[in-house]
């Protein structure tokens, strides 16, 4: 995707159509309320708290990574890795990019909590 929010609301899609008796209906009914990035992202820590609730892994995989690093403020990254470091949370964050350099595209608070 080319924007975080684009982004956002593919993963929070795929991660409500995982869970039991939804449909797409269902998913566009609670995203009609959800215009903003931060409303999305705590609409993403929701799903990711109900499958916490269901002992699922959650594995993102973020193809051409380095579009999202130099998206500005890193919100999406930023959250992602963020999320890592919750306990009980078990997400994994595999970032695939073609370049050799996108690491060094980060923000600093975003490579740390990548680093960690």
């Amino acid at each position: 995707h080319t924007t975080a929010s684009l982004a956002l609301k593919d993963i929070a899609r795929q991660l409500y159509l995982d869970l039991p008796d939804v449909d797409d209906a269902m998913f566009d009914n609670e995203m009609k309320g959800l215009s903003s990035v931060e409303n999305n992202l705590q609409f993403l820590f929701d799903q990711v708290k109900v499958s916490r609730e269901f002992r699922q892994p959650i594995f993102f995989v973020l193809d051409h990574f380095d579009m999202l690093a130099l998206q500005p403020r890193q919100l999406l990254l930023y959250n992602l890795f963020d999320l890592m470091q919750l306990p009980d949370i078990q997400i994994a964050v595999v970032c695939l990019s073609q370049r050799l350099d996108c690491i060094e595209q980060l923000e600093k608070r975003v490579r740390s909590r990548c680093s960690q």
